[in-house]
């Protein structure tokens, strides 16, 4: 009777123990992480990444000896913007200054677009270990990227042609994204859109002269030809 006594003790004590440890860790958040839908988690036990990448749902964790880091894989866009470069960030959605570059005669000249990128949700793990962390990977990978692609098509035009190419411009900004991409281990290219190609305002002064020039003289030569 005094074993099965003392069974039953120690059982119900196991189920306390159990209780007041779950609840600490609910309370604490600490011992569990959630991933959601649309998510991967890079967990670290110790000093080191562990290669698996974790899925939606609820994983249990070592405290303190077990860490994780939980990253959308959902396509995030960049946006470089003249006026909107100095807003917050969202997780989807990053505001950047407008990419700059400079032609062949060394004028300064300045892309607005958007590229859309999406994370490797399979290489998040490998991402973690080669560069350190998502925000690091990002911004080699990604950003450096982008304004590399920008800066070395804009070296192929001039300022005094390139309003009038815009078409050649976002062909070859394309294809050296395309192909920068296509290297790229953690991350894959959605899309791409050219907004606007900004010439110093002097110079754009000139070119919108030059071109009111040039209409009103077509305008004078047809009332003559009339």
């Amino acid at each position: 009777m005094n074993k099965f006594v003392k069974t039953i003790g120690v059982f119900f004590a196991i189920i306390l123990i159990t209780s007041v440890t779950l609840g600490m860790m609910a309370y604490t958040g600490t011992g569990f992480v959630i991933i959601n839908d649309g998510e991967r988690g890079v967990q670290k036990s110790g000093t080191k990444y562990d290669m698996t990448e974790l899925t939606p749902g609820y994983h249990f964790l070592i405290p303190v000896y077990q860490t994780v880091d939980v990253q959308t894989i959902r396509p995030q866009l960049i946006n470089y913007s003249t006026t909107e470069g100095n807003k917050e960030d969202s997780t989807l959605l990053i505001y950047e200054p407008v990419l700059k570059g400079i032609d062949q005669k060394g004028i300064e000249i300045k892309l607005a677009l958007s590229i859309e990128v999406r994370p490797v949700a399979e290489q998040l793990a490998e991402m973690y270990r080669d560069d350190g962390d998502y925000l690091n990977s990002f911004y080699k990978k990604v950003l450096q990227t982008n304004r590399e692609a920008v800066q070395s098509t804009l070296s192929r035009f001039s300022v005094d042609t390139i309003m009038d190419k815009r078409a050649e411009v976002e062909k070859v900004l394309t294809e050296l994204i395309q192909a920068s991409y296509a290297k790229n281990p953690y991350f894959t290219l959605v899309g791409i859109n050219l907004k606007d190609i900004v010439v110093p305002d002097e110079i754009r002064k000139k070119q919108l002269e030059v071109q009111s020039a040039k209409q009103d003289a077509l305008v004078s030569a047809e009332l003559i030809v009339k």
